[in-house]
């Protein structure tokens, strides 16, 4: 597992089944394990790829306020003040899947990816607040829109917004807020 450990010097360490540590990285870092088994970090200045033994193994410089998703293919996926890119698995050539012309930065979302490469994140734009959702090849699948009918906005109340998938739901939570959306 990751993580950071209490009374220990700031870092994101690779711990053991049995508690000891394998690795240190100085910094907190938010990341995903791959299915390749590295570590994907995602820092101030990009993301990191961290093999299991703690060996750097790529680093692309991107700047993003928003978590790693992982798609099916192993590609890693992200927002960036341009739109959603694609760290493509095999050559760490980032691309830009789907641009986004709003000043969207404001707003940092989890992305979150189901099982055939859907790809889910919260945008509030000049549109107002909605979870727009990319099919696997980054063009625009549909959005929802997360407009209160009577006049307000979900996206009033958002102080930081995460999407959970499950059972053919998306959970999108907030400060004061938690919405379950069928799929």
């Amino acid at each position: 597992s990751i993580g950071n450990l209490d009374n220990a010097e700031a870092g994101t360490f690779a711990i053991t089944p049995d508690g000891s540590t394998t690795w240190t990285l100085p910094g907190s870092y938010e990341g995903l394990v791959g299915a390749d088994g590295n570590f994907y970090a995602l820092g101030p200045t990009g993301v990191d790829a961290i093999s299991p033994t703690g060996l750097p193994v790529w680093h692309v410089d991107l700047v993003a306020r928003t978590t790693l998703a992982e798609g099916p293919t192993g590609d890693l996926f992200l927002r960036t003040r341009d739109g959603v890119v694609r760290i493509d698995r095999k050559t760490h050539v980032p691309k830009l899947v789907y641009a986004l012309h709003d000043d969207s930065m404001a707003w940092p979302s989890t992305l979150v990816m189901d099982a055939s490469g859907y790809l889910y994140f919260y945008f509030q734009g000049a549109k107002g607040p909605e979870v727009i959702v990319l099919d696997p090849s980054g063009a625009l699948a549909f959005t929802i829109d997360l407009s209160d009918p009577d006049g307000g906005t979900f996206g009033d109340y958002i102080d930081a917004t995460s999407l959970a998938l499950g059972d053919c739901v998306l959970y999108v939570g907030a400060f004061t807020h938690l919405v379950a959306v069928g799929l």
